[in-house]
C-alpha cells in the first residue's frame, strides 16, 4: 500500500528564522527519500507550501526571500499539516494579525505545530491554554 501525499503548509512572516522553515521542510525531503530508496513508497509523499498572509517574498531574518502564497481562509482538508514558523518575536512583537489567522484556519487542518518561538504565535491564537510548551531563545 503506498502511503497518500502529505500536504505541508509552513507559515512564514517578515523576520522569520529561515532554519524553522529549511529544516523541517529538508526533513519531509529527507524522509521521502528513505522510503522511495527502501521500497516502501514510489512517489511524491510530501508537498511543502510556504504560506504568508499577505504572499510574495517574505525576509527571513537572515536576509534571504522566499516566495510565499498568499494565506487565505483555507478550505478544511487542503493541507494535513500547518507549521508556524518562529523567529526574533514575542506576544509584544509578534504581528497581530499572525494569531488572527491561525485562530481563524487552525481548525480546518488536522495538526497544527510551530517550530521555536512560533509557539507566541500558537499561543496568540489560544491554542496552547492548558497544554504544555517549550521554545528556546
Amino acid at each position: 500500500m503506498q502511503p497518500q501525499l502529505k500536504r505541508i503548509a509552513f507559515l512564514l512572516f517578515d523576520g522569520c528564522d529561515l532554519l524553522d522553515f529549511a529544516g523541517p521542510a529538508g526533513v519531509f525531503h529527507s524522509a521521502a527519500r528513505h522510503l522511495i530508496r527502501t521500497g516502501q513508497a514510489s512517489d511524491l509523499l510530501y508537498t511543502v507550501e510556504p504560506l504568508s498572509l499577505d504572499g510574495g517574498s517574505v525576509r527571513t531574518e537572515q536576509n534571504v526571500f522566499v516566495e510565499t502564497m498568499r494565506a487565505t481562509d483555507i478550505p478544511a482538508g487542503r493541507y494535513d499539516t500547518l507549521i508556524v514558523t518562529g523567529g526574533v518575536i514575542d506576544h509584544r512583537s509578534c504581528d497581530s494579525r499572525l494569531p488572527i489567522w491561525v485562530k481563524a484556519n487552525h481548525a480546518k487542518v488536522p495538526r497544527v505545530a510551530s517550530v521555536c518561538c512560533g509557539a507566541f504565535i500558537l499561543a496568540g491564537a489560544g491554542l496552547l491554554g492548558g497544554h504544555r510548551a517549550t521554545s528556546h531563545l
